[in-house]
């Protein structure tokens, strides 16, 4: 063959992406065909078919099966192929979505798995600020324990999927500052996801934080250690407490390997704030009377 404005199926295989031995099964679906075939079978395919191999590898890579696709090549019309695009246009939006829910929700463990690793590396109980992160809150629970957890979850799930809200975000718990003074953290809490983005928010401010290990229903080990140190620091519960379920079962298969977070928001108390004032005060009236003494 020597028109050059053939090409051959080597070159048009590396052009258009489509391995050669496709090629040929296309060739015998009648999907593509080549534009020429020479004296020893080689085959040879025109610069126009590109667009033709284009719309091929799009629709097979968009899920149209391969018979629809030799219906469509027979029978080829604008209103047609339009038609398709416009059908696979919306489902590519939908998965974009989708794609993008899941790296928002991988973005949201990496930052939790890293926060966990800087606190831990310091150990025991901490005080820190914290952020404010957004949370998609479930129906209110009463009766929190392992007996009825399990109906607990499917129906916070039921109801987030409801929302639109899919599943796999970091899950927890909040138990409301009311329920933490009268130390019956297990009579009402909510389920949350932790999102990127959402209406309901925990509030940024000072916490008392503390890791245990094992499932969520050993959390009423954690309290007593946080409520001490809240106790021996000369600070306040001043709002919800925050169980993060970090290390779960997408993470770790073993539920002994589970860790949990408890966060609980403080305040130093009043009355400490006062005397720390006034030993201040205390302290600088010394100062000032040594500065007085003759040397």
């Amino acid at each position: 063959m020597t028109d050059r404005k053939l090409i051959p199926i080597s070159e048009f295989a590396r052009l258009s992406g489509i391995s050669r031995p496709n090629l040929i099964f296309y060739a015998e679906c009648g999907i593509l065909k080549p534009e020429a075939v020479g004296p020893n079978r080689y085959r040879y395919y025109g610069a126009h078919q590109l667009e033709a191999a284009y719309l091929l590898m799009t629709l097979k890579d968009l899920g149209m099966p391969l018979r629809e696709i030799r219906a469509l090549a027979a029978e080829r019309t604008p209103e047609g192929i339009a038609t398709i695009f416009i059908d696979q246009k919306a489902k590519i939006e939908q998965a974009i979505s989708v794609l993008r829910q899941k790296r928002l929700m991988a973005q949201v463990y990496i930052d939790t798995l890293g926060q966990m690793t800087r606190d831990r590396r310091q150990g025991g109980i901490l005080q820190k600020e914290l952020p404010a992160e957004s949370l998609v809150l479930g129906p209110p629970i009463r009766d929190f324990r392992r007996e009825n957890a399990r109906e607990n979850f499917i129906d916070f799930y039921n109801d987030v999927a409801g929302r639109g809200i899919p599943f796999g975000f970091p899950l927890g718990s909040v138990v409301e500052k009311k329920r933490l003074l009268g130390r019956t953290e297990n009579e009402t809490r909510r389920l949350y996801f932790r999102v990127p983005a959402s209406r309901t928010r925990k509030k940024t401010g000072l916490y008392v934080v503390g890791y245990g290990r094992g499932d969520f229903d050993r959390s009423s080990r954690l309290y007593p250690k946080l409520y001490d140190y809240i106790a021996n620091h000369d600070l306040e519960i001043a709002g919800h407490a925050y169980e993060d379920y970090i290390l779960n079962s997408i993470l770790v298969s073993d539920p002994d390997k589970y860790v949990m977070r408890l966060s609980i928001h403080v305040r130093p108390k009043k009355n400490a704030t006062a005397k720390s004032g006034d030993a201040g005060k205390t302290e600088m009236v010394q100062r000032r009377r040594e500065r007085r003494q003759p040397t």
